[in-house]
């Protein structure tokens, strides 16, 4: 099963026109790091995007179709079983926003959303 996170604002946005990522609230990078560390691999493109204090918990993998990574990038994470959703208190009204058409949300408090692929 692939477990991945993501920040969003409320309306779904994950980075804004200059591609600068919203703001954090506390408990996501502690969330990222753990699920990461967890998973202990992730893809070559995944990792040039982790800060070095993410990368030092993960290992690359050469990029093998056949082996398995925690997803990282939007595609990757576009294809997780679950997703955990962290959220931004920023409002943006413009960037990039992540679909969540292929999830189903399975539960939701003030800090994190559970979303299920299907």
């Amino acid at each position: 099963m692939k477990v991945g996170t993501i920040l969003l604002t409320k309306n779904n946005i994950y980075c804004n026109a200059n591609g600068d990522l919203p703001k954090r609230p506390r408990h996501d990078k502690d969330l990222l790091t753990g699920v990461l560390s967890a998973e202990g691999i992730v893809s070559s493109l995944g990792y040039d995007m982790l800060p070095p204090s993410i990368q030092k918990h993960v290992v690359v993998t050469g990029d093998d179709a056949n082996t398995e990574y925690a997803p990282v990038t939007i595609r990757e994470l576009d294809k997780s079983d679950l997703l955990i959703v962290s959220r931004s208190s920023e409002e943006l009204t413009v960037g990039k926003v992540f679909r969540l058409t292929s999830f189903k949300c399975l539960v939701k408090t003030s800090k994190i959303e559970i979303w299920v692929k299907g």
